[in-house]
């Protein structure tokens, strides 16, 4: 069956599968195209590249390289021919079908090793010398009879031992369904056998068709086709003959060769067919295309924090489920707060932290952009949002006791229950004080802990659902009449001198100042009538009219005065009663400076 029947077959039995299926068609799927780098061809191009020339002692053969010419009369020696070149390399087959490395005199003899025939015979064989190219390089679909596959390198054919001369280079086949065309960069020398004056270099033509190829069967291993050899107006004025292609003919004709191409009707004709191409190779499938990789999976974001920085946030993800064929160099992980702008880092980890995130009630989340030598993923799904600097959920609220009749001078203890303390206030935890209100009062940020009182530190852990119950305990005499205090929270470590979130204070109250006894007048008829008695203690000075400090004197001067004037008893009971008076405020004085 030929390619082009199997086409045909394939497609008749698609239809009527079609047809089977209720008239649904199965969608059709192209075969992906496989590549090889190992590609080799081999030709003889015909039986007269291989044949005994017309002028005596003259060969046609082929040889490896581009063989230079510089005259009409320039003959190729051994020493200009080449067996190898490159990737190009001439073989001759042996008499058992091989083919082994050509030599100079195989191109002399048949396989057999017997000389060529002659010239004008019609029959016999030729030196069976053949082109190989290695190496090549393309593409190939077996199921589509595609191929393109192209071959680097270059040989000469050689007619009448030089005296016509041109070359093949940069070989390329394409197959399209089934047929298709052998196509190379042609040079060579102008001559003319008839006038051995004439010469020219001829300029290269590219992409020349060489071949023509129809019913070719593309396999996944090679192919073997022989080239067409059709009807062609060979000179441009309706001769038609079986020919070689038209621009592959109208080339070597202006080397002077081109009769041999073509069939004139004459007994070589049956030597200058198209010999067969056989094209071997390995076919694989294509390497995938590598692609920036999937998008990775929706990340998870965590509130973390440390006793350095209690603010952070931890992004953790997975590696994509594709990497695109090429292999993950690393991730960028942009934090998106709710109000601010986004902030990434790159990472060559599946997990990245975000630190001193201290804006208060700021919630964020994260995304993730996978990337490889291709470039950059799309970004994941955001994760769900964190806010590593929560507000606490209730209003934090205490209930504090005793609130009132504190004494001062003895020791006393406060149980403070608390409720509401949580959110980032709370990562340290909580302290407990009791403070003058004229240093602190919740609201108010204290400047040390030097501003409190007491304070006693409520561990994060000690809070439970926000809940705690501690005891702060203040030392006698830690208090006193006069001033103002309060029993309060406030958030604990550096967080208490800035964060007021944590803030409650409850009033405390003292017990009633006691007071001191008032001293009773002293009795005035106990003295000697002569103005020198100095009151019942005088010696001492204690209710001297000028307090603790008095020697006595006092009295004696003013009793004296009063004597002097001639005052009334009266009078001198009413000043005796005012220096009582005076003796007890200084009682007083003395016993607060004591």
């Amino acid at each position: 069956m030929t390619a082009s029947s199997r086409r045909a077959a394939i497609a008749t039995f698609a239809a009527v599968a079609a047809l089977g299926a209720g008239l649904v068609a199965p969608t059709a799927y192209a075969a992906e195209a496989k590549t090889t780098s190992d590609a080799t061809l081999t030709w003889s191009l015909n039986r007269e590249s291989n044949w005994r020339a017309y002028a005596p002692g003259t060969f046609n053969f082929l040889s490896a390289g581009i063989v230079d010419k510089t005259s009409a009369g320039d003959s190729v020696e051994e020493n200009e021919w080449k067996q190898t070149d490159g990737n190009v390399s001439i073989e001759k087959k042996q008499a058992d079908g091989t083919y082994k490395a050509a030599t100079w005199a195989g191109l002399k003899t048949t396989p057999d090793g017997k000389d060529l025939p002659a010239a004008y015979s019609a029959t016999g064989e030729g030196s069976g010398n053949r082109v190989k190219l290695t190496k090549g390089s393309g593409t190939i679909d077996a199921a589509n009879d595609d191929a393109e596959i192209s071959w680097d390198g270059a040989f000469t054919v050689v007619y009448y031992s030089g005296l016509n001369q041109w070359y093949a280079k940069d070989l390329k086949l394409t197959v399209t369904n089934g047929s298709g065309k052998l196509t190379a960069t042609l040079g060579g020398w102008g001559t003319d056998m008839n006038d051995t004056s004439k010469f020219s270099v001829l300029d290269e033509e590219k992409d020349v068709e060489i071949a023509t190829l129809s019913n070719v069967d593309v396999k996944d291993d090679g192919t073997i086709v022989t080239p067409d050899f059709n009807e062609t107006d060979v000179d441009g004025q309706g001769t038609m003959f079986k020919s070689w292609p038209k621009p592959f003919l109208d080339f070597v004709t202006k080397t002077g060769s081109g009769p041999y191409w073509y069939a004139s009707g004459g007994a070589a004709d049956q030597r200058k067919a198209p010999a067969e191409i056989q094209v071997s190779y390995t076919a694989k499938a294509p390497e995938p295309q590598a692609t920036v990789p999937d998008a990775p999976a929706k990340p998870t974001a965590t509130v973390a924090g440390s006793m350095a920085d209690p603010y952070q946030v931890k992004v953790d993800w997975k590696a994509p489920a594709k990497d695109g064929g090429s292999a993950i160099t690393g991730y960028t992980v942009t934090l998106t707060p709710s109000t601010g702008d986004p902030v990434s880092q790159d990472v060559d980890t599946t997990t990245a932290t975000f630190g001193k995130l201290t804006a208060q009630n700021v919630s964020y989340t994260a995304s993730v952009v996978a990337k490889n030598a291709e470039g950059s993923s799309a970004a994941s799904a955001a994760s769900d949002p964190v806010t590593p600097n929560a507000d606490p959920a209730d209003k934090p609220s205490i209930t504090v006791e005793p609130t009132g009749d504190i004494d001062p001078a003895v020791e006393n203890t406060f149980t403070v229950k608390g409720t509401g303390f949580t959110g980032g206030a709370a990562f340290y935890g909580a302290y407990a004080v009791v403070a003058d209100t004229s240093k602190w009062n919740a609201g108010r940020n204290p400047t040390s802990a030097d501003d409190f009182v007491k304070a006693v530190w409520v561990k994060a852990a000690d809070i439970k659902d926000g809940a705690f119950t501690a005891t702060v305990t203040v030392p006698a005499g830690s208090l006193e009449y006069g001033r103002t205090y309060v029993v309060g929270t406030t958030a604990a470590h550096g967080l208490s001198l800035t964060d007021r979130r944590l803030d409650a204070a409850t009033a405390i109250t003292l017990k009633a100042q006691p007071q001191s006894p008032v001293t009773p007048a002293p009795d005035q008829s106990t003295g000697d009538g002569d103005g020198t008695d100095s009151g019942t203690t005088g010696g001492t000075g204690t209710t001297g009219a000028t307090g603790s400090t008095a020697t006595g004197t006092t009295n004696t001067t003013t009793t004296a005065a009063l004597s002097a004037t001639g005052a009334s008893v009266a009078a001198l009971a009413a000043v005796m009663i005012a220096l009582a008076a005076a003796a007890a405020a200084a009682t007083i004085l003395r016993r607060r400076n004591a």
